[in-house]
């Protein structure tokens, strides 16, 4: 029996297939950035999502606006038309850029000629497919299908290989630095979303990015008040990142990346006066 994999906010294996006995196939949670100038052909890959059940995915026709929404989003699939129209970015411009924000994001290149020259034009960026505009159904099911196994791959071999000891970052007024190999790497704490313990470490969640460090959460929480809200007894969240609370569900959601946190019991009536919410 093949693996079957789903996504569901983070990379993660579904609790059921998306393939079921009648071979449709769906990728409800995936967040697709799809980046097309041609009007006619984004309706026709709406037709083939809407078939695939993937919901709200997000288009743009220049890649200016798609690097936006591409940090903004931080979707799971980058899928780029090669030829974005003339004087302007191309797709392959654009994928430079988004390697530079993120290494691992698999990227599907489109084009209505696919030719050597393309190929090793492209091939420096990592993409994990190319596809002809001559697209159908089953090829984008393909293509999805090994973008996500891949990536998966990817993943869990860079979980299983040995990490240096994390070292306690060093904390400034507004940056954090991290040990990343033999170098400190400075971030802003406005863009660190959320700080998590897990198997005795914590870690700075950037992006897609997770940095570790051997400090307790508890110091960190008292370091950075009243940036920093401990939320959970694993998680101190960042107050600006906060887009929304579900008090009955118990869960708060990011802004970026639509991620989703547990509401512990015990934070919650700390959190709510916190945030001047009432209950």
């Amino acid at each position: 029996m093949c693996q079957q994999w789903a996504l569901s906010g983070i990379w993660a294996r579904a609790k059921t297939p998306y393939v079921n006995k009648m071979h449709n196939v769906i990728f409800p949670n995936i967040k697709l950035l799809i980046v097309e100038d041609s009007v006619s052909f984004r309706s026709l890959l709406q037709l083939l999502l809407d078939e695939l059940h993937i919901q709200q995915p997000i288009f743009a026709d220049n890649a200016r606006d798609a690097f936006a929404l591409f940090e903004q989003e931080q979707p799971h699939v980058c899928i780029l038309d090669i030829d974005l129209g003339e004087g302007q970015t191309n797709g392959i411009e654009l994928a430079e850029q988004i390697r530079e924000a993120d290494q691992e994001v698999p990227i599907i290149f489109l084009t209505s000629f696919f030719t050597e020259e393309f190929y090793f034009k492209a091939r420096h960026v990592n993409p994990t497919n190319f596809m002809s505009k001559e697209i159908s159904r089953f090829k984008l099911i393909q293509a999805l299908d090994i973008a996500i196994n891949q990536h998966i791959e990817f993943r869990e071999k860079n979980e299983a290989r040995p990490q240096p000891p994390a070292v306690p970052p060093l904390i400034t007024d507004d940056k954090a630095y991290f040990r990343v190999g033999d170098s400190f790497k400075g971030i802003d704490l406005c863009d660190i979303s959320y700080f998590y313990s897990k198997d005795k470490l914590t870690y700075a969640r950037v992006g897609r990015r997770n940095f570790p460090t051997n400090v307790q959460l508890k110091m960190i929480e008292q370091e950075l008040y009243p940036l920093f809200l401990r939320a959970h007894k694993a998680y101190a969240v960042n107050r600006k990142h906060i887009k929304s609370l579900n008090i009955k569900e118990g869960n708060l959601i990011l802004e970026k990346g639509d991620e989703t946190l547990p509401i512990g019991y015990a934070y919650r009536k700390h959190l709510l006066a916190e945030l001047k919410i009432l209950k």
